[in-house]
């Protein structure tokens, strides 16, 4: 297997037949996002385009996920059944998939930028515009691929990444291994045996566990790092507009699955609440008091963003609140199984468990084990006033839709596939 590097990106593109050697005779080469999975390198023609290069890396066992694989299946699927083709400009595309040396070629997005490093951090007000578009977003996705029959079939084929049952819960283990304490971080075993301690949370997260439900192509890791936003966005208004100017863009599908629409939605609300918690200053010696009072990004700060993406995301897919009855129990339920996930792979990457971890597994155990009395928690009202708020949204943005030329009865139709 070729290890890719600076040194020899260049003449693999070439004997590799992604590009000529006229043109990468002027190569510039930066790093890209590099991370203990995958590396990245990405490359500046003598044409102005640019590309990313990224090779996945073997996990700590010695073992590869082929995650990339899964990716570039996911981008076949896409291209492959014609009624998924409307999703294609919410991704990043894939041009080139190299099985044998687990290598792929993305087109680089210039003129975008991501949500976290790029408008997040730097702000101190987070604009609600970028989560109602991308709950607009993810319920097309969610609704095209729905009881889909093509793309089930495509996505389960035998030997297919995506045929395996409960992806987005494979950080959840059910018990630590001799393998595990061999080659994971001492912290990241700390944090696995603290969380399993406590019996009403094990019980609660097998509750939780059990209504998942697949019946759709989910990305299972959907964060304020897997989004890209123009550079132009500031400027739109109209969700419909940032859709068709594809604004916004989904992407890193390496752990998309089957699977259940709900989790994505928790997982996105889950990370935004953990913008929160890494915040806080949190030491034995202060109170919880004092903890939620030094954070520097509050609740108040992302909950706006909360419920403009929940709000936007139900006005597009409201059918899913008949599909699953109890919706937001299971909601709740699942930010705490995301907050966990999302806490433990913090934890494996930068073998550090810190203060704020535990206090997200706190917040996590509340939600798990209470979801009705936590729904006020983190949406600021209760069940029965969001439900009646997102109703007069519905009704205000169909208006909207409709002087805009946009017919909504028409797109419930053409994307109802159940």
């Amino acid at each position: 297997m070729l290890l890719l590097s600076y040194q020899n990106v260049a003449q693999y593109l070439i004997d590799s037949g992604v590009f000529s050697e006229a043109e990468l005779s002027d190569i510039h080469l930066t790093s890209g996002k590099n991370n203990a999975k995958n590396f990245s390198i990405i490359a500046a023609l003598n044409n102005g385009h640019h590309f990313l290069i990224k090779q996945e890396r073997p996990l700590f066992s010695g073992n590869f996920c082929y995650e990339i694989l899964n990716e570039w299946q996911f981008q076949r699927l896409i291209e492959n059944v014609p009624k998924l083709s409307s999703l294609k400009p919410y991704l990043r595309e894939m041009l080139y998939y190299d099985s044998n040396n687990l290598i792929a070629v993305y087109e680089y997005l210039d003129n975008y930028q991501e949500l976290y490093t790029g408008i997040l951090e730097p702000r101190q007000v987070f604009p609600t515009a970028i989560p109602t578009w991308l709950g607009a977003m993810l319920a097309q996705i969610h609704r095209t691929t729905f009881n889909c029959e093509e793309a089930f079939a495509f996505v389960t084929q035998d030997g297919s990444f995506w045929h395996r049952k409960g992806a987005a819960f494979r950080l959840l283990q059910d018990r630590i291994t001799p393998e595990m304490l061999s080659i994971a971080p001492p912290d990241y075993i700390r944090f696995i045996s603290l969380y399993q301690r406590y019996e009403s949370l094990e019980q609660a997260k097998l509750e939780a566990i059990a209504t998942w439900h697949p019946c759709c192509v989910v990305h299972n890791d959907l964060n304020v790092a897997n989004i890209l936003v123009h550079q132009d966005w500031e400027g739109v208004q109209a969700t419909i507009e940032a859709c068709d100017r594809s604004l916004i863009k989904i992407i890193d599908w390496e752990r998309c699955s089957w699977g259940d629409p709900v989790f994505d939605v928790a997982h996105l609300i889950a990370n935004y609440i953990i913008l929160w918690l890494s915040s806080m200053v949190i030491d034995p010696a202060m109170s919880m008091e004092e903890s939620i009072n030094s954070a520097t990004i509050t609740l108040e700060d992302v909950r706006p963003s909360i419920i403009a993406f929940t709000q936007e995301y139900l006005q597009h897919f409201p059918e899913i609140t008949n599909y699953f009855p109890e919706f937001f129990k299971k909601l709740i339920q699942f930010i705490g199984l995301s907050l966990i996930i999302q806490t433990q792979a913090k934890i494996e990457y930068h073998k550090l468990l810190a203060n704020s971890d535990i206090y997200a597994l706190q917040v996590a155990k509340s939600l798990l084990c209470r979801p009705q009395s936590s729904f006020s928690s983190i949406f600021g009202m209760s069940e029965q006033d969001f439900c009646s708020l997102s109703l007069i949204s519905f009704w205000t943005h169909s208006k909207n839709y409709r002087r805009e030329g946009w017919n909504c009865n028409r797109y419930v139709r053409d994307n109802h596939h159940f």
